[in-house]
């Protein structure tokens, strides 16, 4: 993922310098046609990271008007199944409905479950 970052314009990395955006705004960015526009634009507007992918997405070269999801599952929820994961490294799912929901974390070894407990407790263990 910091591989592809280095496709960015080089003010787009000094706004990650200086703290202006997060890792999670860049990545959005990178499917822009004019990500150093739109990180512009998200600065002067204050949007969080999940705002910026929907601006990025409606700003992607070929972009549709209406944009629908393949999967027929909404937007904001994967993206910020995508944004879990990248930050705990895990894939993550998201179910949600009308009574609430639960968060799925996948994990492949037992010592990424225990990375899993103490992120959670606050704790060794």
């Amino acid at each position: 993922n910091l591989m592809r970052l280095r496709n960015l314009p080089v003010r787009v990395h000094g706004w990650l310098v200086s703290g202006e955006l997060t890792m999670g705004h860049a990545r959005a960015l990178l499917q822009c046609e004019d990500p150093e526009g739109v990180g512009r634009e998200v600065i002067s507007r204050g949007l969080s990271v999940r705002e910026t992918e929907a601006l990025a997405k409606k700003k992607k070269p070929g972009a549709r008007k209406t944009p629908t999801s393949g999967s027929g599952r909404d937007a904001d929820v994967e993206a910020l199944e995508r944004q879990l994961s990248d930050q705990i490294g895990l894939k993550v799912r998201i179910a949600h409905g009308a009574r609430g929901g639960a968060v799925t974390l996948a994990y492949s070894s037992l010592d990424q479950l225990d990375l899993i407990c103490q992120r959670l407790s606050g704790e060794r263990i």
